[in-house]
Order: C-alpha cells, then structure tokens, then sequence
C-alpha cells in the first residue's frame, strides 16, 4: 500500500510538473492570438473609418489644454477621462463637438464661415448622430446610390437614426433596421438639427468635479 501511495504521488506530481510546464507556452500562444485578433479588428475599423470619411489624426497637446479637454470631456460624457487607456472613440467625440462649436460661434455667427450650419452635438447620443450625417453625406458625394448607403451602413453596423432616436424616449429594444427614408433624412440639415436639438436636452448626469490643483509653473520650471 504504501509503495502504491508512493507512486500514487510521484504521478500527481509529474502531471502536475508536465501542467506548469506547458502554461508559458500556453500563456504566450493566448497573448500571440489576442494580439492578432486586435489587430485584424483594429484593420477592420479603421478601413470602415476611412470609408465613411473619418481621419486618424496624431495630436499633441499640453498640459493646461489636457486639463480643459479632461473636463469637456466629462461634461460631455458624462464620465471621467481615463488617463491610462484613453478611449480614442470616445475622445475623438469630444474633439468633435469642440471643433463644430467653436465653428459655429467664431465663424459662422460671425458671417465667416461656408460649411452647412449644424448643431454642435453635445451629448453621446446627438454626436452618433451627428458621426451618421457625416459618414452618409460622405457616402452621397462620392455618388453612391442611397440604396447602397443604406446596405453598407447596415454591413458596418453603423446604428441606425431611428435606433439612436427610439434611445432617447426609452423604447430601444431591439436594433431598428437601415432603410432609404433615414438616409434621406440624414441629408437633410434641417432635419439633422432638429433631432439634434432633441438629443442635446436629454440630460447627462454627472460625478462631483474634483477641484484641479494650481500650478503657476512655466513649462520650462517644470
């Protein structure tokens, strides 16, 4: 008996040895198929980015700036920056508004600007709205039928208009399908800001903002 409880344990432990041995590899096989699988979503995303018209932009900014845009951003949001891993969709957002606000007050207020006058999206809803005017408008100028805007936006799983409006009165349920009627809506200015205009009233509740520290250093005292 003893002999057998002897080989009993040498067993569990070499299968327990043979286990540990093969986590690193395992462990390394995971990270290698995780990294591919971001990358070939990553690929993905972009590619329908640039489809709809949207530019990967670099930006560079300071430290007093990064502090403004932190609280835009939760104003907009409705929650915090993450400093660490920055959500570059979200942000992106953020930026968004920014420009189409300061356009709107500095240029076309003031009889400077161009461009169609639409309503700077200032909540998560109105700005997907806003993000589908511009990716059917960019659509549209290339041409393409509106038949085929409609099928591609639904290929992509771009949320539809009627989607993101049923969001505001509490009724989405179930995804809300793509058809012509919306992508003719969506080219309409007029009725970009009207639902724009709805979307901006629905309320963002927000978390108690946390005084920043005062720094009267230059940047090159620091």
């Amino acid at each position: 008996m003893e002999t057998n409880n002897s080989d009993t344990n040498k067993n569990r432990e070499t299968v327990s040895y043979a286990k540990n041995s093969e986590d690193p590899s395992n462990t390394t096989h995971t990270k290698k198929t995780r990294k591919s699988r971001n990358a070939r979503y990553k690929s993905k995303t972009e590619s329908i980015h640039e489809k709809s018209g949207f530019t990967t932009l670099k930006l560079r900014v300071g430290q007093d700036v990064m502090q403004k845009l932190e609280e835009i951003y939760r104003d907009h949001r409705g929650y915090e920056l993450n400093e660490t891993r920055k959500d570059l969709d979200a942000l992106s957002k953020v930026v968004s508004y920014c420009v189409s606000k300061f356009y709107k007050e500095m240029y076309l207020q003031k009889k400077k600007g161009a461009l169609p006058d639409i309503l700077p999206a200032k909540t998560p809803r109105a700005q997907e709205l806003y993000d589908l005017y511009q990716a059917v408008t960019h659509r549209a100028l290339s041409g393409m039928p509106h038949q085929m805007i409609a099928i591609e936006m639904e290929h992509d799983r771009y949320q539809s208009p009627a989607n993101i409006i049923a969001s505001r009165r509490g009724s989405r349920k179930t995804p809300l399908p793509w058809n012509v009627s919306q992508v003719d809506d969506l080219l309409s200015i007029q009725w970009v800001n009207d639902e724009i205009k709805k979307l901006n009233e629905k309320e963002i509740h927000h978390p108690p903002i946390q005084p920043a520290a005062v720094d009267n250093l230059s940047d090159s005292e620091k």
